[in-house]
């Protein structure tokens, strides 16, 4: 049994037999899944890749007063040679809140380009790029 589990074990933590993203359990704080449907401003390559589905893992204090979320892309987008992995999201208007009830919540879009930022608990806007906006849904 002993020799069974070290066997499994090993074809687990190998990338040879997965390659799938797994959220890190250090990183994971909530967990909202949510659907971007459409964009209302961003590039025209994102449209085509269309619904982008995403889980919200953390949120971010800001030194501006908004709130920020860190999202992991359930599958990496390639944009501009670029592999993105996570999004920052926020209400576009003030009020407006992510929620697990929201639907088509306008939400300002921005993509991680330093990882560093999923371990920081502030958020650091030089870490991140405005992407798009769009309309987002909470899904399971």
């Amino acid at each position: 049994m002993k020799l069974l589990k070290y066997i499994l074990n090993l074809f687990t933590n190998s990338n040879i037999v997965s390659t799938k993203k797994t959220i890190p359990k250090k990183v994971l704080k909530y967990k909202l899944s949510f659907e971007i449907s459409s964009i209302d401003t961003g590039p025209d390559e994102i449209r085509q890749l269309l619904p982008i589905k995403a889980t919200i893992i953390d949120k971010k204090e800001s030194p501006d007063g908004g709130e920020y979320y860190l999202a992991i892309l359930l599958k990496p987008i390639n944009f501009n040679g670029k592999l993105i992995n996570y999004f920052i999201v926020g209400g576009r208007m003030v009020g407006q809140g992510i929620s697990p009830e929201m639907k088509n919540l306008y939400i300002n879009i921005a993509y991680v380009t330093d990882n560093k930022l999923v371990d920081e608990k502030v958020m650091d806007f030089e870490k991140a790029e405005f992407f798009a906006i769009s309309f987002a849904t909470a899904s399971e």
